[in-house]
């Protein structure tokens, strides 16, 4: 399969193409802790969830994601978005820039599907389609069912 090249970032990072139709292994983790908030919102109530915004629980949740095991897929027809994650990051304050305010811009966006393995993951333009393990199908799913 041709080696697929694309800027992706989960927070900037880069998620380098598709071979044999794994996500490759190479992803920069430290650029992942640069999010500083994940803004969980209902599709069908269009409402806001949950926000994480301590660092601990960003952490555990991109933990959880296990981005080495997803798999680039084509989406069925039946399905509906039940959820997005978005995720924030402050614009980095640059040299000679003092007591600015600060300025939160969405970094890419998580979408996942009601009842299956499948999410997009929306940055710079661009919508990747993916296939993710049980267990984490199953942790998104959560924040949006309670059990």
């Amino acid at each position: 399969m041709k080696r697929l090249l694309v800027a992706l970032s989960l927070a900037t990072i880069p998620l380098y193409g598709c071979q044999d139709e794994n996500l490759e292994a190479s992803i920069n983790e430290e650029e992942v802790w640069k999010t500083q908030e994940i803004i969980v919102r209902d599709e069908k109530q269009s409402t806001v969830v949950e926000r994480l915004q301590q660092e601990n629980d960003i952490v555990n949740f991109i933990k959880k994601l296990h981005l080495k095991q997803w798999k680039s897929a084509t989406l069925p027809n039946d399905l509906n978005a039940l959820g997005t994650f978005s995720f924030i990051q402050e614009e980095t304050i640059k040299f000679g820039q003092e007591n600015l305010p600060s300025k939160k811009s969405n970094i890419c966006e998580l979408i996942y599907y009601e009842d299956s393995r499948y999410v997009t993951l929306k940055v710079i333009g661009f919508k990747i389609h993916f296939e993710v393990p049980n267990q984490v199908a199953h942790d998104l799913q959560a924040y949006f069912i309670k059990e």
